[in-house]
């Protein structure tokens, strides 16, 4: 029978995964996760900038750029700017900048060390959970070396992700101990649990589903080290009433940002409305994310930083996806007496926390994302852990450890080299494009992508023609259609170009670039009075990033002095 689980102390057996106060595992635990993100991501010091989101994070946001300041930090509150609420994310980037200037590598380190104290604090839990240092020990070099995290790290728009998930482990950390009897002032640990999962959400709202998540493992670690597997753990009254009273806080922050996180991805257009996409294209393509981060988590191959929503739904795939799911599970329930209750709570717990994140509310063009996985993965360690668990009590520990051991180096050391090569992969916006098209073929984005780097590299012809490109495909294209403006301005072609930007401006009549490169062309063709007006009009909208702020400075100056010269000056 398991231990009741309003007393968690009742048991004192050991898991069959080693000793959890082993001295040998003591120092191994902390060490070699650090070593493991060192190798992997010291590299990262050399990086730059990629063009995805690290201008709207980093290097093109004057409130960022500007470092710390009281306007800062009122802006950080009060912006649902990127099609987010995350303002501690926010002051994180303007950190930076205050201490390393425009340093892009110095931002990507930072993830990195953020990377390494979570692989820290994935090594306490799963060392807590499973009672045993060698579980935390391999858990947590896993965590630190798999490639499919890479994204979360390497990428500098993503300190929300990592950010994130420091706190919310903290959370969960402090709400066992706000559990455990055997710890001195309980509320304190718990009012700490409530504090680390707010931060987690002014971070970013991935874990609105902890308040789900915390009673399964606060039940998994109750009943753990028992060896009979024969019921379920006895869940008493009185403890189902505790914890959701315990709950009860969690829960209305969960409510309160998952409301404000809505609000802010719909405000900033991010939102796909029904039409769009509908109810069973999510469900089917949910199914299939679900299938796709699971074979990442085994086999991470063809990793890419866009997987895009398919224009139709792959109904074979999906119902492939669908029925093998739900073999796992009713698998896992019907293996419970064998195999206890730790791979199920693993299985629920990835689902869980997948779920913000499944499309079922479509945001952007994606349907799946590598950094999607950060926090989730820890459901699939737990699945894992669990299923050595069951082999290791079923087989004498003396007999399998070494065959474990043999298995968790020579996969942890497969995972570090993939790491590697894929941290390289984030290095520069031409890497990854090239990368990603090998991984999932052509995309509009990529070609977008492409097409602005060679914009950015006078490769004006050739950034013209995947400009039409996309148009042909998108006539309403409006990054495409300034762009193509902006091509056509810089080789001469006025009247074409000049029915680009007119277009662009009729699409966004309230966005700056389409003005700003309209009056360009102005300015181009000696016309500083109509210049002037358009100046103005960008101005008005408000909200401009740095480069736009910069470019409306050099116009106006061009176009006044070309007003007083009455000849021809170029912006």
């Amino acid at each position: 029978m398991w231990p009741d689980v309003a007393n968690p102390a009742s048991t004192g057996t050991r898991s069959g995964l080693g000793d959890p106060t082993g001295s040998r595992w003591r120092r191994a635990w902390f060490i070699i996760p650090l070593v493991l993100v060192v190798a992997i991501y010291a590299q990262v010091l050399d990086h730059g900038y990629v063009d995805f989101d690290d201008n709207l994070y980093a290097f093109d946001n004057p409130h960022v750029r500007a470092g710390l300041t009281s306007e800062g930090l009122i802006w950080a509150f009060q912006t649902t700017f990127a099609a987010n609420y995350h303002p501690l994310t926010w002051l994180s980037h303007m950190l930076d900048f205050e201490l390393f200037g425009d340093r892009p590598g110095a931002f990507a380190a930072v993830n990195a060390l953020l990377h390494a104290a979570n692989a820290l604090l994935v090594s306490a839990l799963f060392a807590r959970l499973f009672r045993s240092q060698f579980a935390g020990l391999a858990v947590g070099a896993v965590f630190a070396a798999h490639p499919v995290l890479v994204e979360g790290v390497a990428w500098i728009s993503q300190r929300k992700t990592v950010l994130s998930t420091a706190f919310a482990l903290g959370a969960i950390l402090l709400f066992l101990n706000a559990g455990d009897p055997g710890r001195r002032s309980p509320l304190r640990w718990y009012v700490g649990a409530l504090c680390a999962y707010i931060l987690s959400l002014l971070c970013k709202s991935m874990y609105v589903t902890l308040p789900v998540v915390l009673p399964l493992l606060a039940w998994m670690e109750a009943g753990h080290n028992r060896r009979d597997r024969g019921a379920a753990p006895r869940a008493s009254r009185p403890w189902l009433h505790g914890m959701c009273v315990r709950l009860l806080p969690f829960a209305i922050a969960t409510c309160l940002f998952s409301l404000v996180t809505l609000w802010a991805q719909h405000a900033g257009g991010a939102m796909r409305e029904f039409a769009e996409v509908s109810a069973v294209a999510r469900l089917a393509n949910a199914a299939l994310a679900v299938e796709r981060y699971v074979s990442s988590f085994l086999l991470p191959t063809d990793l890419s930083f866009l997987y895009p929503l398919p224009a139709t739904v792959d109904w074979l795939g999906s119902l492939r996806a669908v029925t093998w799911e739900a073999g796992v599970t009713v698998m896992l329930i019907r293996w419970r007496t064998k195999i206890g209750i730790s791979p199920i709570v693993g299985w629920v717990t990835f689902l869980i926390m997948l779920t913000p994140v499944l499309g079922l509310v479509q945001v952007g063009t994606q349907a799946s994302a590598d950094r999607y996985l950060y926090g989730p993965i820890l459901g699939l360690l737990i699945l894992a852990c669990g299923g050595i668990e069951a082999l290791a009590r079923r087989r004498p520990w003396q007999h399998v450890r070494l065959g474990l051991i043999t298995l968790a180096v020579g996969w942890i050391a497969t995972l570090a080299a993939m790491a590697h090569v894929q941290v390289g992969v984030w290095s520069n916006s031409l890497s990854l494009v090239r990368s990603a098209r090998a991984a999932v073929g052509s995309h509009p984005q990529f070609t977008g992508i492409e097409a602005t780097l060679l914009l950015r590299a006078h490769h004006f012809e050739a950034a013209s023609q995947l400009f039409q490109e996309l148009i042909e495909s998108n006539p309403r294209d409006l990054v495409a259609l300034q762009n193509l403006g902006v091509c056509l301005l810089r080789t001469g072609r006025f009247d074409d170009a000049e029915r680009c930007l007119r277009l662009s401006n009729q699409l966004a009549p309230g966005k700056p670039a389409p003005m700003i490169n309209l009056a360009a062309l102005l300015v181009e063709t000696n016309r500083p009075a109509d210049a002037l007006e358009w100046i103005a009009r960008a101005r008005a909208t408000g909200n401009l990033s740095a480069s736009e702020q910069d470019a409306l400075a050099r116009l106006q100056a061009a176009a006044i002095e070309l007003r007083a010269r009455g000849d021809s000056v170029l912006p």
